[in-house]
């Protein structure tokens, strides 16, 4: 197990995570700055891309992609485009209303940590009874999206591994959902940065 991964298992310092993913990818404060200076000019450039993500995000995104532009851009240009691609995953996702909030009592994620190999581990979790698979599969989307959106704020890398737990949803449920929108929220929820 890298430094990186034991600390990351135990310390919430950003910074010193991203000192230690640093040290460990043989590069410096000074080379992760140049790329995030890159990667805004290029977004500056990007004119379907409705922003220009926060540093933190940048440098999430060229750490867990491990300095490897092409990648990086391609990731983060996916995020964005998905929200046009599958909008139903992306309106009224404010945790605040109230069918967010139903959702919200059923679906959970849970970063576990990180494993030997040095992969985080989250797990999606629904435990919906019967009555409670009336809830709209894309608020259930858009709460899982929200979810690994504040993941992508609150840690330096992201999870390598995500398990979902369906234990207790019924089939017809899944099937509300289209299969193509089933393909793309899988792609949606891959676009995440990650190594």
């Amino acid at each position: 197990m890298t430094q990186f991964t034991k600390m990351a298992c135990t310390e919430l310092n950003k910074e010193k995570a991203i000192q230690i993913a640093l040290n460990e990818l043989g590069r410096s404060e000074k080379d992760l700055q140049a790329e995030v200076d890159a990667l805004k000019e290029w977004l500056g450039t990007q004119k379907h891309l409705p922003e220009i993500p926060d540093d933190h995000m940048l440098k999430n995104y060229i750490l867990s992609n491990k300095f490897h532009m092409e990648k990086t851009k391609k990731k983060i240009e996916m995020y964005y485009v998905m929200k046009s691609i599958l909008p139903e995953a992306f309106k009224n996702r404010n945790p605040k209303l109230p069918h967010m909030k139903a959702v919200a009592r059923q679906v959970a994620l849970f970063p576990l940590g990180i494993t030997e190999a040095g992969y985080g581990v989250t797990v999606i979790w629904m435990n919906m009874n019967k009555n409670e698979q009336t809830l709209n599969p894309y608020d259930v989307l858009s709460h899982v999206i929200n979810s690994i959106e504040v993941l992508i704020q609150e840690s330096v890398l992201l999870p390598g591994i995500i398990i979902h737990d369906y234990e207790n949803i019924k089939l017809d449920y899944v099937t509300k959902i289209t299969p193509v929108n089933f393909r793309k929220s899988m792609i949606c929820i891959g676009v995440r940065p990650q190594s």
